[in-house]
């Protein structure tokens, strides 16, 4: 496995985890809360211990994937633009038209 966590990173987890181990040792909270704690508490030591977390990785696959989809579409988009511009050269370079103020009419006068 690739590290995909930063130093500070992985020390943040580590001390985040062992609060929560601490905290799941106490007896005053109820079952329900320490297993939770402890659940916690050791993926964030293991996470800081390994150096890799695996929401992140899902979310920068994710990223990716995206990014690799507007690339897509964006080439896409500027082979059929690149046709239409070339017949009509008023429109504008974006999806959508913004009104110019200047070639709006005035209401007041």
């Amino acid at each position: 496995m690739q590290q995909n966590i930063s130093t500070p990173d992985r020390y943040i987890r580590m001390v985040t985890g062992l609060l929560s181990l601490g905290m799941a040792s106490r007896r005053r909270a109820s079952p329900m809360t320490r297993t939770l704690l402890w659940s916690f508490g050791a993926m964030k030591l293991a996470e800081g211990a390994i150096g890799w977390c695996p929401m992140q990785a899902v979310t920068e696959l994710m990223g990716n994937q995206s990014q690799q989809q507007q690339k897509h579409s964006s080439s896409r988009a500027s082979a059929s633009d690149s046709s239409s511009k070339s017949n009509s050269s008023s429109q504008p370079d974006n999806d959508y038209d913004i009104p110019s103020y200047s070639k709006m009419e005035n209401p007041t006068q």
